[in-house]
């Protein structure tokens, strides 16, 4: 089999596309979390609710680090009312509930 972002030319009538929409942890929080950094209002009318609850537990994943950064260190692991790790549980929550992640996929 190709390996990803392998380009394979394929005739239309054999020509076949394969996606995964449920990508690893990892990409989801890399994408959602550069979503929050940027201002997409513009599409925000097009965004599912899976974008909308994806963006809002990343921003709040980076609204604790950024504070968490501030912080004394010996109290880096509070932020407000949650702790660091619970942001990530959220995150975690957030993309569980919508997405499982396929067997196999690269790391």
């Amino acid at each position: 089999l190709p390996q990803a972002c392998t380009t394979v030319v394929l005739p239309p009538r054999a020509a076949c596309v394969v996606h995964y929409d449920a990508c690893h942890y990892e990409r989801w929080l890399d994408k959602f979390t550069e979503f929050a950094r940027t201002d997409h209002s513009h599409r925000a009318k097009n965004f599912t609710q899976f974008n909308r609850e994806s963006i809002v537990a990343c921003t709040q994943m980076l609204e604790a680090r950024e504070a968490a950064a501030s912080l004394a260190p010996a109290m880096q692991g509070f932020v407000g009312h949650y702790t660091l790790d619970d942001a990530e549980e959220l995150a975690r929550r957030v993309w569980a509930t919508w997405r499982q992640e396929p067997p196999g996929l690269p790391q």
